[in-house]
């Protein structure tokens, strides 16, 4: 069977709306926060429980991107309004998940494709599991200290300089 791959740029749009959202309630933390400390006990559980059943619903093709993203804002703005939620994402482990998140993301597909690849068939599925999750985090945090935190600090020292750029030549100088 051939699968053909369309590129499609605009499908991007139909995620601008999240990068937006976010901006905004980083802008306004702080109202947030207040809105959600004096909501009654049962109004904040009944935000949690609505917003981690949205999160988790099969989504449908027409509706579940937007189901699926309005519910995601939700958890973002309840996990930085809620005190312990804050608390506890705040604690080294999440600290640390969050440094290595994009190294992450980028090795753990190819990692588990290595694994699967190599031993599938001769270690159990859980020993699977625990071997491409463990070596996915040493790697992440490897790519981290080795390739992110250096570019990161090259990035800066680059763009903390003003760009010194020549002297525009004079045109038209009589001569």
């Amino acid at each position: 069977m051939h699968h053909q791959f369309i590129f499609d740029p605009f499908l991007t749009l139909q995620y601008v709306y999240l990068f937006a959202a976010g901006a905004v309630l980083a802008l306004h933390a702080k109202d947030v926060r207040g809105l959600f400390s004096a909501a009654p006990a049962p109004l904040k559980m009944a935000l949690w429980l609505i917003t981690l059943f949205f999160v988790t619903y099969p989504a449908n093709k027409n509706l579940g991107l937007f189901v699926c993203g309005m519910a995601s804002i939700s958890l973002v703005a309840l996990c930085f309004a809620d005190e312990v939620a804050d608390r506890y994402l705040s604690s080294p482990v999440p600290m640390w998940l969050g440094r290595v998140s994009y190294s992450l993301y980028l090795l753990h597909v190819p990692i588990l494709d290595f694994v699967l690849h190599n031993f599938y068939g001769t270690v159990p599925l859980i020993g699977l599991i625990a071997l491409a999750v463990g070596l996915s985090l040493v790697a992440a945090e490897l790519a981290y200290r080795f390739v992110e935190r250096p570019a990161i600090a090259l990035g800066r020292r680059l763009t903390s300089k003003p760009l010194m750029l020549p002297s525009p030549v004079k045109v038209g100088s009589g001569v």
